[in-house]
């Protein structure tokens, strides 16, 4: 397992995700706090907000993967010890970027209703969290297999 290969995991599953958020938010079934990312998705479509998330994605785990280094000796953890310390920076490194997305509009104003509805911080870093859990078992799923 390589941390290219790590972080390249990690960017697909933030796109995939992104994309499975963009259909379940124009379900009559979703909640509030999804439906009210319609509009972002609406202007952008499914490719290119998969892209941003992934690009988003992509700098939110350059800086953590550069502090971890700098604290533990390594950009990518291997083991699953590892994986707990680089959570721990991930999580408040994920929501401060959120609240830095949503205060500087990075995206334009089409979140602000869910900024409004769902808050700043949480999700973002719950997202974060999640596409580096999935994205690591993941890339250790493929180089296991590939390696046998």
């Amino acid at each position: 397992m390589t941390t290219t290969s790590v972080f390249f995991f990690i960017i697909i599953v933030a796109c995939f995700s992104d994309i499975i958020l963009n259909y379940i938010s124009h379900q009559t079934w979703s909640t509030q706090t999804i439906r009210s990312l319609k509009p972002y998705f609406d202007k952008r479509g499914p490719i290119k907000s998969s892209i941003y998330a992934g690009l988003t994605v992509l700098v939110v785990l350059l800086f953590t993967s550069l502090l971890s280094y700098a604290l533990f000796g390594y950009a990518m953890p291997k083991t699953i010890n590892q994986l707990y310390m680089f959570l721990l920076l991930a999580f408040p490194i994920g929501f401060i970027s959120d609240i830095v997305i949503n205060r500087y509009k990075i995206f334009g104003t089409d979140l602000d209703a869910y900024y409004n509805i769902a808050g700043e911080g949480l999700w973002g870093a719950l997202a974060f969290i999640f596409a580096i859990i999935i994205g690591w078992i993941s890339s250790n799923q493929f180089t296991d297999r590939k390696e046998k």
